[in-house]
């Protein structure tokens, strides 16, 4: 449900790329839900022991302790210590954030070692870079437009910075419409161009009166301009909606108003963490312009969603334990020892899905696959198994408000 809801707040983007995948997601996780909770138990029911062959761990107990059992042990006798050891690690990566630039320059980069790339090359090198998308003015209004008529823009427009040279007007068969063609200096998808276009390159297109005639600027930065704007407000959006509902559905299943908020802390912690990550790899090491723009609203596809995944499996595997009358140290211990290898293979087996982008050396494939793999890596191998249990013994039944109470015989065992 927790999946579910975090998609289902894709609804509310403006965006279309994410509010189009809205239903199909939705629809995904709730015929996969339906079929873990109808399919699978039928199947192993009819399959039984045989279903874990050629396995034959489950029949017996292993006497050497495995390494979950080990943290488990480490967390419950050292929980202020492991809570700030994995909250320093996370705030010291997710601090690179204060890095992230987002990049569109790489729409514009063919693949290499083709066709499309050396004549891109070669463009580029003769002739000014923003040739290959020209910002495009449009006039429109009820007035016939002529030449001298749009001669005052034209001249205001190749006086403007980044404005390389302005073509000649071309106007419309009816007269009334009319685009000239602006050559910006730099690559059009370079954080200049998009600085250009979203200061003087609009403001001198729109000071420029004439016969009251309505002035837009397009073209392929102008969209951009518009398309960062967009994801910027859903990020803003999407977040706190996704949070509500992740709340309020934590709530009703552990019974609890205090458990769900240091969830969602965590969640938050390792999505600034995953961001941070990226962008010391991708351009603080790899030296890239920046992350693809469109990174942030993937990870928070993923990383959001995914991560408090994981964590509801640590987070309800806790309050069994704590309510069939364990106290919290111990309760901890077994909950890493008999949950962490859950969440450690889903987590690779998502990870590995992502990192299989690398393979593809397209850049925004790389620096998506990177980043969802470090999101889904972090919340299976460092958040849910370290600190979500460690957060538990150092708040003791506290976490547990207004739902579960301390039993007077607290099992030790």
């Amino acid at each position: 449900l927790v999946v579910l809801t975090s998609f289902t707040a894709l609804f509310f983007a403006k965006f279309g790329i994410f509010s189009s995948m809205a239903p199909g997601l939705v629809i995904c996780v709730g015929v996969m839900m339906l079929a873990a909770l109808t399919l699978v138990p039928a199947l192993v029911s009819i399959t039984g022991t045989k279903v874990f062959w050629p396995s034959k761990a489950w029949k017996s107990k292993s006497l050497t302790p495995s390494v979950s059992k080990r943290i488990g042990k480490l967390i419950a006798r050292r929980p202020a210590t492991v809570t700030g050891g994995v909250i320093l690690l996370l705030l010291i990566l997710g601090a690179f954030v204060l890095s992230y630039k987002g990049d569109f320059s790489s729409f514009s980069k063919p693949p290499k070692h083709t066709q499309s790339a050396t004549g891109y090359n070669a463009m580029v090198a003769a002739f000014p870079a923003g040739l290959s998308n020209p910002v495009r003015v449009y006039v429109s209004g009820n007035v016939k437009l002529t030449a001298p008529l749009l001669a005052p823009l034209q001249q205001k427009l190749a006086k403007t910075t980044g404005v390389a040279s302005v073509a000649s007007a071309v106007i419309a068969p009816s007269g009334t419409q009319a685009s000239i063609s602006a050559i910006l200096k730099e690559n059009p998808y370079s954080t200049t161009a998009i600085a250009d276009v979203t200061g003087p390159i609009r403001a001198a297109a729109h000071n420029v009166r004439i016969a009251g005639d309505q002035v837009y600027v397009g073209g392929a930065t102008s969209l951009i301009v518009d398309m960062k704007a967009v994801t910027d407000r859903d990020l803003r959006v999407l977040f706190p909606i996704a949070a509500v509902f992740i709340f309020i559905i934590l709530a009703l299943l552990l019974r609890s108003l205090i458990a769900p908020i240091f969830l969602l802390l965590g969640v938050g912690l390792g999505y600034a963490a995953t961001l941070g990550t990226t962008t010391l790899i991708f351009e603080k090491i790899g030296n890239a312009p920046g992350l693809i723009f469109f990174i942030p609203l993937f990870m928070y596809l993923f990383v959001v969603a995914i991560g408090t995944d994981y964590n509801i499996l640590t987070i309800t595997r806790l309050r069994e334990e704590v309510r069939s009358g364990r106290k919290p140290d111990k309760a901890a211990d077994l909950t890493v020892e008999h949950s962490s290898a859950t969440v450690a293979s889903a987590g690779l087996i998502l990870a590995a899905t992502f990192g299989s982008l690398l393979l593809g050396g397209i850049s925004f494939l790389s620096q998506m696959g990177s980043a969802i793999a470090i999101g889904v890596l972090l919340a299976a191998f460092v958040i849910a198994p370290f600190l979500i249990p460690s957060i538990s013994v150092v708040l003791g039944y506290k976490i547990w408000w207004p739902g579960h109470r301390p039993t007077k015989n607290a099992k030790k065992t």
